[in-house]
C-alpha cells in the first residue's frame, strides 16, 4: 500500500507540514476505519442477529440458506404474488419470507446504529486534537 500512496502524497509534502500531518492523520483514519470493519464486523453481524432473533421468529443471518432451499419455481411464488392466492404451504413460506425481510431490515438499522455509536465514542476523545490542527487553516 505504502509504494502506491507515496507518488500520490508528493504533491502535497511540498506545501506544509501541517497539511501533511492532516493528510496522514485522515489517511490513517480511512484505513483504520476499514480495518475495524474488517475486524470487527463479524462480532457486530452475530450480536445483531442475536439481538434480532430475540425479537422476532428469524434469525437474519439463515436468510441466504432460506432463499437456497427455496426452488425457483416456489421463490416466484412466495416473493410475487399475494398470499390469498397461494396454497397453505406457500403461504406460510411467504410469512417466514417476509418474517426475513423484516427482521433483515431491524438488523441492517441496529448494525449501523450501533457501529456509528462505537465510533463516535471512539472518536469522541480527539475533538480537541482536530480542533488543534483544523484552527490553523
Amino acid at each position: 500500500m505504502g509504494p502506491l500512496l507515496l507518488p500520490t502524497l508528493q504533491p502535497f509534502r511540498q506545501t506544509s507540514p501541517l497539511k501533511e500531518l492532516l493528510l496522514h492523520i485522515s489517511c490513517s483514519m480511512c484505513w483504520g476505519g476499514y480495518l475495524d470493519a474488517v475486524h470487527i464486523q463479524v462480532f457486530f453481524v452475530n450480536m445483531v442477529d442475536s439481538i434480532v432473533a430475540n425479537f422476532s421468529s428469524v434469525h437474519p443471518s439463515e436468510l441466504p440458506s432460506f432463499i437456497a432451499s427455496l426452488t425457483p419455481e416456489q421463490y416466484a411464488q412466495v416473493t410475487n404474488l399475494p398470499k390469498s392466492e397461494l396454497s397453505p404451504e406457500l403461504a406460510s413460506l411467504h410469512d417466514k419470507y417476509l418474517s426475513f425481510q423484516a427482521a433483515t431490515s431491524y438488523g441492517l438499522s441496529l448494525f449501523h446504529t450501533m457501529f456509528n455509536i462505537c465510533n463516535v465514542s471512539i472518536m469522541i476523545w480527539f475533538v480537541k486534537l482536530y480542533e488543534k490542527f483544523v484552527s490553523p487553516l
